[in-house]
């Protein structure tokens, strides 16, 4: 799409035309795209530029597509009732329990996991934080005045700091981290001993926890 045009600083003799583009971008897998970008491009030196005004203008289009593609990723991502009763499950809570750790009252996870109603956006980060980061989900518990459970699957393997312990614990090089990712058996033998991680001051629990959508 051609717009006015002006004077090119780089040649400094051909026409900068205006022309707006769209882009593809991806957000941890969820794929969009970013549309009505601009740049200019000189019809003399054939040399692709942005303007300031252009520049400001595409940062604002693409902050705006990317909030539009959490949101629309966040609501095709939505916890199933499945999801909610296998993660209390995996954490070893009573519907009641789950209530006391999460919120939404005593009878929220009935109606979840029934598919009644569904869980806020908030409590769903909850959830999943709780399900991909075992420390998350032994502080959580504790807070709520109940034990950790005894093994949590700690299902990022590759991020868990536990795990990148136990490793570092058996003499295993970086390198050798891969072969969790071949052996599902391996992997499974793995598991984050919450109650033990957690009177061991020696656990590194750095998380980066900006990872998580």
């Amino acid at each position: 799409m051609n717009k006015h045009s002006t004077l090119c600083p780089i040649c400094g003799e051909g026409k900068l035309i205006a022309h707006t583009h769209d882009l593809a971008a991806e957000i941890e897998g969820y794929r969009y795209v970013v549309k009505g970008l601009q740049h200019s491009l000189c019809n003399h030196c054939d040399e692709y530029l942005t303007t300031p005004d252009q520049s400001r203008h595409n940062k604002v289009v693409i902050s705006a597509a990317r909030d539009q593609a959490v949101a629309a990723r966040d609501r095709a991502q939505r916890l199933t009732p499945a999801d909610i009763l296998h993660i209390r499950k995996v954490l070893g809570l009573t519907q009641v329990q789950a209530a006391r750790v999460f919120g939404g009252g005593p009878n929220a996870f009935g109606k979840y996991e029934n598919g009644e109603v569904g869980p806020s956006e908030g409590m769903e980060k909850l959830l999943r934080l709780a399900d991909q980061v075992p420390e998350a989900a032994t502080w959580l518990l504790r807070r709520a005045g109940l034990p950790a459970p005894a093994h949590v699957p700690c299902s990022r393997e590759n991020e868990c700091a536990v795990l990148q312990r136990l490793l570092r614990d058996k003499g295993l090089a970086a390198p050798e981290v891969s072969m969790f990712r071949g052996s599902e058996k391996i992997t499974r033998s793995f598991t984050y001993n919450a109650n033990a991680a957690a009177n061991d001051s020696s656990a590194n629990t750095s998380l980066d926890l900006a990872t998580f959508g």
